[in-house]
């Protein structure tokens, strides 16, 4: 599980590539109506299984549209992610593996939004830094938690997430 939530080992909790008995969705569904669902089902359903089987075969293709997802702005829906992982945290809430995977998984979402997006919402932003104060503490002591992650979270919890893109954009200018 920990794998899953910190998408190594080409495990990632994306519903795509994996294959699946039906009788392991008893009970579980995705949720209708939120993005992210991925995240919100297959922790779940990996969590009842000893092996997780993959599909070399890539037939999986987005349908890009204006509207999309990918096409997207940061926006008030994009932040459904961190209530989907404070309810994973709850339904694992006596895993503290769990706990710290969903917890990194966190702060690799944060970084991929900073990242991605040149401006961000005040509401938005506001949220990100919350989020980040809550997660990073344990993501920054896990020895797991790939050294380049932990300094990125430390640098935008130490000197705050507009730093690090600043940073980070002098960084690219000079390389």
């Amino acid at each position: 599980m920990q794998k899953v939530l910190r998408c190594t080992d080409n495990l990632n909790p994306n519903a795509w590539r994996k294959i699946y008995k039906t009788c392991l969705f008893d009970n579980i569904y995705f949720p209708k109506g939120k993005i992210y669902e991925d995240l919100a089902t297959i922790p779940l359903l990996i969590d009842r299984v000893d092996k997780v089987a993959f599909c070399d075969r890539v037939d999986y293709f987005y349908t890009i549209r204006n509207n999309s997802i990918t096409n997207s702005k940061l926006n008030a829906s994009s932040m459904q992610i961190f209530g989907i992982i404070d309810d994973l945290q709850t339904h694992f809430k006596d895993r503290k593996d769990i706990i710290k995977a969903l917890n990194y998984h966190a702060i690799l979402v944060i970084i991929g939004f900073v990242l991605r997006f040149d401006t961000i919402d005040d509401d938005i932003f506001a949220t990100l830094k919350r989020v980040l104060k809550s997660k990073a503490l344990s993501v920054l002591i896990d020895t797991k938690v790939e050294i380049r992650h932990r300094v990125i979270a430390f640098v935008m919890v130490a000197f705050g997430i507009k730093t690090y893109k600043f940073l980070r954009r002098c960084y690219r200018l000079i390389k």
